[in-house]
Parts: C-alpha cells; sequence; structure tokens
C-alpha cells in the first residue's frame, strides 16, 4: 500500500522533476519506456565525498546530452536551500579521460548551445556541458565539485536531448556522501515512453570501495506525488527472486533494492544510513531489458505458446516432439541482444540450433528430449549494450499434462475429453491437442490415458 514520502522529499526533488518532465517530455507514440533524465542532490564535499553521476549509452548512434551541476540556484517554493553550493564545477569523463570541464555555463565557449537546449542553469555561476557521446554501452561519469574546494548542497543533473535516434540512457548511478535529514540522497530519474519498462532501484554502501562506506542503506521508490511506492531494507528480505533474475543483484547483503514496473514518469529513489548512519553510499537505476521465453508449436499453422517462466514455478509443455523429440523455445527481449551460445544445461536433450543474435528475439530449436523431466536451457553471454550476463530457462517436459499440474491424471482426460467434442483447437484448447495435428479428437484422449501416472520430477 502507498504511504507518503518525506514533504522535503515531495518538495526539493518529485515536483521539480514533474514540472521538467511536463516541459522537456511530452507524450509519445506507443514506445517502451526508456531512461531520459537524472538529477540528484546531494551534500557536496571534497575528495571521495564530491558528488559523482554516472550513466551508460547504449544502442549505435551517437547520443546528444547536457551534463549541469547546481548550487547557487537550489531553491524549496522559492526559499533558497541553506548551506546551497554557492558556485560549482562539472567535468564529463569517458573511458579514455576527461572529455570536457566547465566553470560557469556562459563561459567556455558553449552558451548558445546550452540555452538551445532550453534548459540552461538558472544561475551564470552554475555549470554545464552539452556533448554528443559515442554509444555501443560506453559509460561515462559527471563530477561535481565547490570551486577552491567549498562544501555545500549541490545537484547533478544529465538530460537525454535527442531521444529519436537508436541510443539511449540504459543505467544511471550517483555517490555521495548521504547524511540524515535533507542530506539524505534523493536521486531523480525520468522514464520517458508509453509503455511501461521494468527497473531496478539499487541502494549501495558496504561493497563501495572507498573509505566510509554508509554501513547499512534503505531505500524508498517515490513517485511524483510524494509517494512511496515501495520500500527495502537489506535486499533479500523482499523480492529475492525476482532482484536476483535481473542479473544485477547488490553484492552485500545489507544493501538494498526494488524491482518495480513503471510508467513513464519522474520518480525519485531515497538512500538513507539505517538509524540515521551517515557515509558514502551510492544509488544506481538499471532498465532491464527483461526477456520473455516461452514453448512454441505449429497448431494446423497457428502458432500457440505456452509460458515459460524465468523464476518461481516452470512451465510445463505437455505436447509431443514428433518422432525425434523436438522443441522450440523462443525468448524475447525489448530490444535487440546478443548472445555467444546456447545449451542444455539441466535435464536430457541438445540444441539443434539457436539463431537470432543481433535482434531482440532468440530461437533455440531442441531435439531429442525426452519426457518427464525438468529442462533447462542456458543461454550464455547475453548482452544488451548494458551488461553481459548468462540467462537460465527452466522448462518441465510432461506429455499429456493439460492442465499443468505437474501430473498426468483423470482431469487431464476430462479437459481432453470436453475439448475433442468440438475439436477445434483455441487459446483455451490448444494444450489439449497433445499430438499437435491441428484438431483436437480421439486421439489426443487416448494419449493422455497413455500418460496417466507420470510426474515431474521434484
Amino acid at each position: 500500500m502507498k504511504s507518503p514520502a518525506l514533504s522535503s522529499t515531495k518538495r526539493t526533488v518529485v515536483l521539480p522533476f514533474l514540472l521538467l518532465f511536463v516541459l522537456l517530455f511530452p507524450a509519445q507514440a506507443q514506445t517502451p519506456a526508456v531512461l531520459a533524465n537524472i538529477s540528484t542532490r546531494l551534500r557536496v564535499e571534497t575528495g571521495d565525498n564530491v558528488l559523482i553521476g554516472g550513466f551508460i549509452v547504449t544502442g549505435t548512434q551517437p547520443k546528444k546530452v547536457i551534463v549541469r551541476a547546481l548550487g547557487p540556484s537550489l531553491n524549496v517554493q522559492g526559499m533558497p536551500i541553506a548551506g546551497r553550493l554557492q558556485d560549482t564545477t562539472v567535468e564529463l569523463v569517458g573511458p579514455g579521460g576527461s572529455i570536457a570541464m566547465n566553470d560557469n555555463w556562459r563561459t567556455g565557449g558553449q552558451e548558445a548551445e546550452i540555452i538551445a537546449s532550453t534548459v540552461p542553469p538558472p544561475s551564470d555561476l552554475e555549470s554545464a556541458v552539452v556533448a554528443t557521446l559515442p554509444a555501443f554501452g560506453t559509460p561515462y561519469t559527471v563530477i561535481v565539485r565547490g570551486v577552491g574546494g567549498s562544501s555545500g548542497v549541490g545537484q547533478v543533473e544529465v538530460f537525454d536531448l535527442d531521444q529519436n535516434i537508436d541510443a539511449q540512457l540504459a543505467n544511471i548511478s550517483t555517490r555521495g556522501r548521504v547524511q540524515t535529514g535533507d542530506d539524505v540522497m534523493i536521486g531523480g530519474f525520468i522514464l520517458v515512453g508509453s509503455v511501461p519498462r521494468t527497473v531496478i532501484v539499487r541502494a549501495l554502501g558496504p561493497s563501495l570501495p572507498v573509505t566510509g562506506a554508509l554501513a547499512d542503506p534503505t531505500l524508498d521508490l517515490v513517485d511524483q506525488n510524494g509517494m512511496v511506492l515501495a520500500a527495502n531494507d537489506n535486499w533479500r528480505s523482499s523480492q529475492e527472486a525476482e532482484i536476483i533474475a535481473t542479473t544485477v543483484p547488490p553484492t552485500n547483503d545489507l544493501e538494498s533494492a526494488i524491482v518495480a514496473t513503471l510508467a513513464g514518469a519522474p520518480y525519485a529513489a531515497v538512500v538513507r544510513g539505517k538509524n540515521g548512519a551517515t557515509g558514502v553510499g551510492a544509488v544506481e537505476v538499471f532498465a532491464l531489458n527483461l526477456p520473455k521465453a516461452v514453448s512454441r508449436k505449429i497448431h494446423a499453422g497457428v502458432p500457440y505458446d505456452i509460458g515459460l517462466p524465468l523464476n518461481g514455478n516452470s512451465g510445463v509443455e505437455c505436447r509431443l516432439g514428433g518422432a525425434t523429440n523436438d522443441h522450440q523455445i523462443i525468448v524475447t527481449f525489448s530490444s535487440a541482444v546478443m548472445f555467444a551460445n546456447a545449451s542444455v544445461s539441466r535435464g536430457t536433450g541438445s540444441v539443434s540450433s539457436a539463431t537470432g543474435s543481433g535482434t531482440n528475439t532468440i530461437t533455440v530449436n531442441l531435439t531429442g528430449v525426452t519426457n518427464a523431466q525438468r529442462l533447462a536451457v542456458l543461454l550464455t553471454g547475453v548482452n544488451d549494450g548494458s551488461r553481459t550476463f548468462n540467462l537460465s530457462i527452466p522448462m518441465g517436459v510432461l506429455l499429456g499434462d493439460t492442465n499443468g499440474s505437474g501430473a498426468v491424471s483423470a482431469s487431464d482426460i476430462s479437459q481432453t475429453r470436453s475439448a475433442a467434442q468440438s475439436g477445434i483447437v483455441s487459446p483455451d484448447t490448444f494444450r489439449t491437442d497433445v499430438n499437435v495435428s491441428g484438431a483436437v479428437n480421439a486421439s489426443d484422449v487416448g494419449l493422455v490415458e497413455t500418460f496417466v501416472g507420470t510426474v515431474l520430477p521434484p
């Protein structure tokens, strides 16, 4: 159930992000939501305690962004924030080192470009850089400091200035010193697009390779109305299976994470130290390219799929595989991926072919798959442009198990007989076409009767 977030969170982060969302990112056609902005407010100090934002650009085309370092203009409902940074600098860093630096955005030769972005910093003492950056999974870092080693509350921002190309901000992060009160870490992000996107938000501390790391971070995910959508302290305490399935769980059990499917809108992630502790922490948001897997067979020219969940109870394939016991698994991602290899990692059977690398659909053809077993297909070296991971796809194989219960019984016979009365294969009856002939008939009933008593192993 939703509960109110801190009023300071709502005032200082969520509502300003909503205004930026309305101005910069108007409603779009049916497109998957993508990350379009990161904006994190935190106290900026020196050394390891400066404010550091990171992002990865995936896709094939160069991505144009503006990065901003705010301080003097920070306010709450028109009232200046106490202790705000008076003069900021910003540095954009790529894999090869520093790309650009700025102190005071009207200097440095980019004033016209920054104004053209429509989001120039409000204060002349704030800093900004416009850059067009190579994609292909390239990571970048934005560093915000106070001029002359000064300290104060600052804000780092990255805006996607061109969403109509084949390049996206795949995951975004911010690192800095987490304190208490209004100086907790508040990381904002905007999803743009009409189709909801699954993300994982992580709050890190103990695993960070820095002195004074936050020992035990907590995490709140807040919507544009200032409501807490989800909260977590220690990621294994809730959503453990979902978090592991993302392939990027936190590496320390005291760190926090939330998996959520979100509509296009602005959101905030609030990171605190448990019991008011302070230290260096990080907030990260990954836009996940989560796959869906099915077992597919063609019934009289029409494909019918049995879902194969990647966690929880396995999907059960109940249909025959022909003379050589062939089956086909289709894995669909939200965007194109590459993969290195496909193999059977559990059970009896082998991969006869695997195609689709470089697209968003991978087809794995299996042969020699025996009955009454729990099978698993392993895709290795899957790369979606932001990460490389292995993906295991479980599938139960139990011929005649038309209701997917894990055991062939009288109820399966009854279900098949009922479907045979019309003989029509439809989304409601296709599982009873056990011999995949394109019609449900006495032959299917006889097959189910033959398999009564067989069960899936544990």
